[in-house]
């Protein structure tokens, strides 16, 4: 009898061990970055820009008032670094992380001569994106970061330290308000 007991025991060891690496397996397959096609994107990008499907974008102050500017300025020494063929390519990454850094970084390239239209676009993107201020972190649409914290046009009314001159007209930026509003109701 206790032989028989034995056995049953040994056999359900590689039964459990088999749907631990069944389960790990589908994991990997299921992440975000598995489903992207990173065959256009430089092993540099890609290896400093996957970390923001886990992590939030930041002002550069965190809680307590600890110091994230290298966070900060690891996110502009991505869009800088880019191509633009790469940030137009990270726009269709499947986290609203990526997609911001990539929106912001093309608004960023002074050569990316279709800009106006770009944030047309992203105002149909809802995606969201992960955010940290101080001590608050939230998700907010992918549209109204961009308008809001990356082209400063107070969508939420909060206060803004440095607006960015992306070479819109007051015209434009007037224009790109009413079609943000207009997507939002």
């Amino acid at each position: 009898m206790k032989n028989i007991k034995k056995e049953k025991s040994i056999n359900f060891i590689p039964i459990l061990g088999f749907s631990i690496i069944l389960f790990s397996v589908f994991l990997i397959f299921s992440s975000e970055s598995f489903k992207f096609n990173w065959s256009e994107i430089s092993k540099p990008i890609k290896d400093s820009i996957s970390k923001y499907e886990n992590e939030s974008i930041s002002s550069g102050i965190g809680g307590n008032g600890i110091d994230l500017s290298d966070e900060v300025n690891t996110r502009m020494r991505i869009m800088s670094l880019s191509t633009i063929s790469e940030l137009i390519r990270l726009k269709e990454h499947p986290s609203g992380t990526i997609k911001a850094i990539a929106y912001e970084g093309l608004l960023r390239k002074k050569e990316f001569s279709k800009k106006y239209e770009l944030v047309l676009e992203a105002i149909n993107d809802s995606s969201i994106v992960y955010y940290q201020s101080g001590c608050l972190s939230t998700g907010i649409p992918l549209n109204e970061y961009l308008m809001d914290y990356v082209l400063g046009l107070r969508i939420s009314k909060l206060p803004l330290a440095n607006k960015v001159n992306f070479g819109f007209t007051e015209m434009d930026e007037e224009k790109l308000i009413l079609e943000y509003y207009k997507k939002k109701n």
